[in-house]
């Protein structure tokens, strides 16, 4: 059941650092290396962990 939560939690980050990357994508943000830089920190970070 851990072992679940921690997957769901890892397909969240994925999914909400996509959407990010598709707003910076359309919105034309002055910082899209900055957002997509942390959450590959993040994500990698989590990855780490289990």
């Amino acid at each position: 059941m851990h072992l679940y939560i921690r997957q769901f939690n890892l397909f969240i980050v994925s999914m909400v650092s996509y959407l990010l990357d598709f707003n910076t994508i359309a919105n034309d943000s002055p910082y899209p290396g900055i957002i997509k830089g942390t959450f590959f920190i993040f994500q990698h970070s989590l990855s780490e962990q289990i």
